[in-house]
């Protein structure tokens, strides 16, 4: 895209406005000609912004699904209880995307008509800008609470496992109330019909099939028709039920000797084991790419208004009534009008997409309730890090780099490179080294969501099993060699092969945690020095800062210590390498398991500036956080918010119970 058409667009009055008009409490993020994505996190306030960034190259806008307190308190590698209290709420958005243009705007429709039937009124539509639509459900409309693996937890907390859930029950709906097979075609609300050929030519670059096969029993769906057979051995004498080691023809009963004969089950599923009719279905998998599916935790889509790179037209919102009318050409910046709104918050109705999140969260369509399914058992990852030579071929052909099936790719490597007992430090270097080797990379914010999952110390799992063709046959990557016949899963690859070469094992690194130094200063506060805190003398100056906690309802919180005093939680000497900063997100962290805050400095009288042996920095910051979200060190026996008043009664009260410095600091009237 040309600097001159993006900056001749976006310096429209009506387009900026258009633009900010979305972007409240959502985090934004801008692409730039030849230069990729911009800083995250990001947040666009003004007209003004858009203009400028235009200026800067920017040729399209992207925002968050999640709603977000503040999104500038974001950053990469927070774990899941920061994200949720950072958390306002997020909309449901289904990314649909095909590249039939017709079948697209006819499965965006679908999905529509099945969001409908789950009794949802409030359904916003967009155009993505080149093959695909946005259906969005905004926050407003979903329950406050759910009940979720037997528990009862805030909806907002639930992201992005819900979308996922919801995403996957909609498109298992639709294939079962509006699609039917009839001879050679799929019949869709029994008006839209497309043959299997031309399915199977939209289909052919994913390497599935258009036909998928239901177990009526447990109702698992298989793109191949299952032949597999087994024998059971009833005794007609006595009824007891046998088993054969061999599948021998005859064998005797173990209860009255009888001879038992074999009696031959066929079309066995895989999945309950059970001789089973199964129904022939129209696979959407085939043909369409919902994206919701794979999506991470601070996922981006385009915003409305957005230019596309590619097709130089708008993301356009469009009414729910008229996808299947839609015109691309409608979406040129000379036709489009900007006044409609993508999302209309205040058309929601409160609790009406209950229904849907309540059959989407039970539906036995999640493959993770399978009782048989490896990943429900417990990973024993191996002591040292296995060797690259031991990898099987499908990894080492992704290593390679590749053209498509980036994301699946990626998905497959973090599961095996943790599960052949790779560190963060290890998988990270490698994710990014083979993205470089893409012939288009992925989006390094996309890689960081995806490495997030593992920062927040969620459990291992295998990767997908070579018999899954969604992956290692549908992107190219499978040939195996013979030690292939014996697996069946990349991770057992390489455990196996490196049990055949014990002598090749690598030692296992351990680190040495090098002792802490703290800061000495002069009688100036220039440092001079560095010391081990056991080697201090009542001669040395240190550097100490403080970081007191309050809330919006002015309330301190302070911690009982092993001594049963209420001190502050969170003070510390500034060590070696460290500032003022860093030493105060050091002891938040490690003390009460806060890593996002905005500090505030206090202007101290000179009497706390230096005191005792000391140069103090002081400083509070505001904190709304229920006290069960906090996660205390060792040291504490308790944490606790304590009312401004409450405080100052309690000085009077019990005054050794608390820590001089407290009431030093009430008196600051902070």
């Amino acid at each position: 895209m040309d600097i001159s058409f993006s900056l001749s667009y976006y310096k429209r009055k009506e387009v900026q406005s258009a633009i900010i008009r979305e972007s409240h409490d959502k985090e934004c993020s801008v692409r730039f000609i030849n230069e990729g994505f911009g800083k995250r996190p990001d947040i666009l306030s003004y007209e003004n912004d858009v203009l400028e960034l235009a200026k800067k190259k920017a040729t399209s806008f992207h925002c968050s699904e999640e709603l977000w307190f503040n999104p500038l308190a974001l950053s990469t590698g927070m774990k899941r209880r920061e994200l949720d209290d950072l958390r306002k709420g997020w909309d449901l958005i289904l990314d649909i995307d095909c590249p039939d243009w017709e079948l697209s705007k006819l499965t965006t429709h679908l999905f529509v008509k099945a969001l409908e039937a789950h009794g949802i009124t409030t359904i916003f539509c967009k155009f993505s800008g080149n093959k695909g639509f946005h259906i969005a459900v905004p926050f407003e409309a979903f329950p406050e609470k759910v009940s979720y693996e037997g528990q009862v937890v805030f909806f907002k907390n639930l992201f992005p496992e819900g979308a996922r859930k919801m995403a996957l029950y909609l498109l298992s709906y639709i294939t079962e109330n509006f699609a039917k097979i009839e001879d050679d075609y799929v019949l869709f609300l029994d008006e839209y019909k497309f043959s299997f050929k031309q399915l199977q030519n939209i289909a052919k670059k994913n390497s599935h099939s258009v036909i998928a096969y239901r177990c009526q029993n447990c109702k698992t769906i298989s793109e191949e028709f299952p032949k597999k057979s087994k024998s059971t051995y009833e005794c007609v004498k006595c009824g007891t039920i046998n088993v054969s080691k061999n599948n021998a023809d005859v064998i005797a009963c173990s209860s009255c000797g009888y001879p038992v004969q074999a009696k031959i089950e066929k079309n066995i599923c895989k999945h309950c084991n059970h001789s089973s009719k199964f129904e022939k279905i129209f696979n959407f998998f085939a043909v369409v790419d919902v994206d919701t599916i794979l999506i991470a935790s601070r996922h981006l889509y385009r915003m409305p208004y957005s230019l596309h790179e590619v097709s130089k037209l708008v993301s356009t919102p469009i009414s729910t009534s008229n996808i299947l009318n839609f015109k691309k050409e409608n979406a040129s910046p000379e036709k489009c009008s900007f006044d409609k709104p993508f999302i209309i918050r205040e058309k929601a109705k409160k609790g009406e997409a209950s229904n849907l999140v309540l059959l989407a969260f039970d539906s036995s369509f999640n493959e993770t309730k399978r009782k048989d399914e490896n990943v429900q058992k417990e990973i024993v990852l191996p002591e040292t890090a296995l060797s690259e030579e031991f990898f099987p071929p499908c990894i080492k052909k992704i290593s390679l780099g590749l053209e498509d099936g980036k994301k699946r790719a990626l998905f497959v490597l973090l599961n095996f490179l943790r599960t052949v007992g790779w560190s963060l430090e290890q998988i990270e270097e490698y994710v990014y080294e083979w993205n470089s080797r893409n012939s288009e990379p992925l989006r390094e914010q996309y890689i960081k969501g995806q490495l997030s999952q593992i920062k927040q110390g969620k459990k291992p799992i295998l990767p997908p099993s070579c018999s899954n063709k969604n992956y290692y046959t549908s992107i190219q990557i499978c040939s195996p060699d013979g030690f292939c016949q014996h697996i069946k899963n990349p991770s057992h690859y390489t455990k196996n092969k490196s049990e055949l070469n014990p002598s090749k094992k690598q030692k296992e690194k351990k680190k040495v945690e090098k002792p802490r130094e703290v800061v000495i200063v002069d009688d100036k506060n220039n440092e001079i020095n560095f010391k081990l805190l056991q080697n201090i003398t009542n001669d040395d100056l240190l550097r100490r800062c403080v970081l007191l906690i309050k809330n919006s309802g002015d309330g301190f919180l302070l911690a009982k210590d092993k001594a049963e005093k209420w001190i502050l939680p969170l003070e510390t000497y500034v060590e070696k390498k460290e500032d003022v900063s860093k030493a105060m997100k050091r002891i938040a962290k490690s003390n009460i398991g806060l890593r996002t805050f905005f500090p505030r400095e206090i202007n101290l009288p000179k009497e706390l500036l230096k005191k005792d042996n000391f140069f103090n920095y002081f400083f509070y910051t505001v904190v709304d956080r229920h006290i069960n979200n906090f996660n205390p060190c060792e040291d504490f026996q308790e944490l606790k918010w304590f009312s401004k008043s409450e405080l100052l009664k309690k000085l009077k009260e019990k005054e050794n119970s608390f820590s001089k410095e407290i009431n030093e600091i009430l008196k600051l009237n902070i």
